[in-house]
């Protein structure tokens, strides 16, 4: 099953709607920058699609970030302009079995 993972920070203490727009910013940029296979299956069954979103600190999101890009991960990083604050990351559509060793540790968003 595909899904696409969005890793938001929880820690800006923005309100619920700024936070959301965040999400939505990164989940198009990585669809956008990724037009592959995968994201190619996940746009094609719209009324199936799975996101998960997941929160994080700064620590945590920055952390994981290295470890996208040392597996080799495709993924967007959102920095909200002019502030220049990395806020979200997602990846592009991935089977879960793919990603789920590396974003376990992160809970869901609440």
């Amino acid at each position: 099953m595909l899904a696409q993972y969005i890793v938001l920070r929880r820690d800006l203490g923005w309100p619920l709607g700024a936070l959301c727009a965040q999400a939505a910013h990164a989940s198009i940029a990585a669809i956008h920058a990724f037009p592959g296979p995968d994201t190619s299956a996940y746009l094609e069954d719209l009324s199936n699609m799975r996101k998960l979103v997941l929160g994080a600190t700064e620590v945590e999101l920055k952390a994981l970030i290295l470890q996208l890009e040392k597996e080799g991960l495709e993924h967007h990083v959102w920095i909200e302009q002019p502030e220049n604050i990395v806020t979200a990351v997602a990846l592009r559509p991935y089977p879960k079995s793919r990603v789920a060793k590396i974003l376990r540790h992160l809970p869901l968003l609440q």
